[in-house]
């Protein structure tokens, strides 16, 4: 399996609320994962998955959003790399 930082350096990828995991704060920010297209699943930040981005994220749906234009995806773009991770962990 490939490591994280390869996976970013060679297939498009974004950011993604996981919207089961809350911030303890509970004031509307959740977990951030990173999605990569067509690779199943997703890689929460926070130590997970052998290539942590360190401690976990936690944003707002507004500040996800605006994290994915500086990677060049709208919204719909966003969502058909989520869409293809779900695909791919259906084999």
């Amino acid at each position: 399996m490939s490591s994280l930082t390869e996976l970013m350096r060679t297939k498009r990828w974004c950011y993604f609320l996981n919207k089961t995991k809350p911030s303890e704060a509970r004031d509307g920010t959740f977990m951030v994962s990173v999605v990569v297209e067509g690779e199943a699943g997703h890689f929460p930040t926070g130590g997970g998955d052998k290539d942590p981005l360190k401690a976990p994220w936690y944003w707002d749906e507004k500040t996800c959003e605006a994290e994915n234009q500086k990677l060049g995806y709208d919204e719909m773009e966003a969502w058909k790399i989520v869409t293809s991770s779900m695909a791919a962990g259906r084999v």
